[in-house]
């Protein structure tokens, strides 16, 4: 609303306000919102916006981090993403959820203003997701570039299933002997981790003997090794271990 205020000797100030309007932004624009710290309650990510994660963002026990499809979180340098309560990503095929570089300007515009051929992203850019005991990690349609770690999760997530995602790393799983831990799901399927730091690392593993024990799933992935630099392909690690 715009304001008018006029006056003249002899006579009383008078002050006009427009009509509210509502407004006008470019249909391409998106609002650019900054996330740090650790949230107090749970969240749900939209494509509305565009997301960057400055330092630590820790998702806590009790809250949810939900992520819908075409949805773009750019993440700082050294930045990481911790997760002791849920992390949940919608994505689908063809409007997948892009975690990635701040300095990446393929999704979600230039917010450095920088141009891309003078401080392009690089492959460890930030840190990457780290997964607490206990914690939810349900990814779906992913597309995670530029972290320099993959997905780290600590022994006995409560869910980790990550499905038709496209991951920079690699992941790291486990489950426990513990007769409690036995229905905890592992579940990696049709994916595909790409060694863009250096090489892949794929790690599930269970030493539960539990006759009870829900089996750990891991098939149909690809692993593609170090992203261009084809002379490290034997650095490529990919161990499943169920007993």
């Amino acid at each position: 609303r715009v304001r008018v205020t006029g006056s003249k000797s002899g006579y009383a100030t008078v002050t006009k306000m427009s009509a509210p309007t509502d407004a006008v932004s470019s249909p391409d624009q998106q609002a650019e919102v900054r996330l740090s710290g650790t949230l107090s309650e749970s969240l749900l990510l939209t494509p509305t916006a565009v997301y960057v994660v400055e330092g630590n963002l820790t998702v806590p026990a009790g809250v949810e981090l939900r992520v819908a499809a075409g949805s773009v979180v750019k993440f700082g340098w050294a930045s990481t993403l911790t997760v002791a309560g849920s992390l949940v990503v919608e994505g689908e095929a063809g409007n997948e959820v892009v975690f990635t570089s701040y300095w990446d300007d393929s999704v979600g515009g230039d917010l450095d203003g920088v141009a891309q051929e003078l401080r392009p992203p690089t492959a460890s850019d930030w840190s990457g997701i780290g997964a607490r005991t206990g914690s939810v990690v349900d990814l779906r349609y992913l597309d995670m570039r530029y972290g320099r770690n993959g997905i780290l999760g600590e022994l006995n997530l409560a869910l980790a299933r990550v499905l038709d995602s496209r991951i920079d790393q690699g992941v790291d799983f486990g489950r426990g002997p513990d007769s409690a831990n036995a229905a905890l799901v592992i579940d990696v399927q049709r994916n595909t981790f790409v060694g863009r730091y250096r090489g892949v690392s794929v790690v599930v593993q269970s030493s539960n003997t539990s006759v009870s024990a829900v089996p750990i799933v891991v098939k149909n992935n690809v692993v593609l090794g170090n992203f261009g630099n084809t002379s490290n392909i034997s650095d490529v690690a990919f161990r499943i271990y169920d007993s």
